[in-house]
């Protein structure tokens, strides 16, 4: 299916963002941590704007 995908793409920059995408969701499997883990956890502990 990506190599499908990927042939349809002739810009390199719609080739970075399938790359991107699917290591995102990649990562979701395997439990590697996401910026947005980090944001939550820092936002979760600090309390920004009052």
């Amino acid at each position: 299916m990506l190599s499908q995908r990927l042939t349809r793409l002739n810009l390199p920059e719609c080739v970075a963002l399938e790359l991107r995408v699917a290591l995102h969701v990649l990562g979701e499997i395997v439990g590697t941590v996401t910026n947005e883990d980090i944001l939550d956890q820092i936002f979760k502990e600090v309390c920004i704007g009052k």
